[in-house]
């Protein structure tokens, strides 16, 4: 993007707009395109994740589908994190 955001809203409103076009981010990922440390973008992450189902799996954030869950046959490598 050309433009940094330069509001919280702004900021908030661009990762939304990409993590909805199925748009998956690590937080240095969202620190960068945010203009904020790693903490603020965790922190971002964190309080949007309060009202939309993002998911934290193995150091990417991106929006949860649980009709993608896997079956409770297939084995899981590693436990997903649901921040909600």
């Amino acid at each position: 993007m050309g433009v940094t955001p330069e509001v919280p809203t702004e900021r908030v409103a661009i990762i939304v707009f990409l993590l909805c076009k199925g748009r998956k981010f690590t937080t240095n990922e969202v620190a960068e395109l945010c203009g904020v440390t790693r903490r603020g973008a965790y922190a971002i992450m964190a309080r949007i994740s309060r009202v939309l189902p993002l998911t934290l799996d193995n150091g990417t954030w991106y929006e949860f589908h649980p009709s993608e869950e896997p079956d409770e046959t297939e084995e899981r490598s590693v436990p997903h994190v649901v921040l909600s």
